[in-house]
């Protein structure tokens, strides 16, 4: 199982929850936590026993944002036009859902899984 910096992975029986691990920080997003998320997700959806997927955050915030406090230049330059943060192309690369078909359906349905929401807070 691969080892990551800002989430956490857990399975227990058919339910595998991946948690934001900055409580310290409200679980801001940071370079390292959407492609941590993304690998956490997939592993749940690569393994056949799991049939429900639970994100959530440590502590007393589920997720405070994205995390600026270091300024913008350690998001690269997927982010930034011409050495500023740029917020159209943030939202261009965040914003995609990786895990839908090009036709707006989700993989998971085909296989027999449903997808469940749920907000606290």
């Amino acid at each position: 199982m691969p080892e990551f910096e800002t989430v956490l992975y857990a399975t227990d029986g058919p339910v595998a929850t991946v948690t934001l691990n900055r409580p310290e920080h409200l679980n801001t997003i940071v370079p390292p936590t959407p492609d941590e998320v993304e690998a956490a997700i997939g592993l749940a959806e690569r393994d056949p026993s799991i049939k429900v997927i639970v994100l959530r955050g440590a502590g007393r915030a589920f997720c405070g944002g994205y995390d600026f406090g270091g300024g913008f230049q350690h998001w690269g330059e997927s982010m930034m036009t011409d050495g500023t943060w740029d917020p159209r192309r943030a939202y261009a690369q965040y914003s995609r859902s990786p895990g839908l078909h090009q036709d707006g359906r989700d993989p998971r349905r085909a296989r027999g899984r449903r997808t469940a929401r749920r907000a606290v807070g």
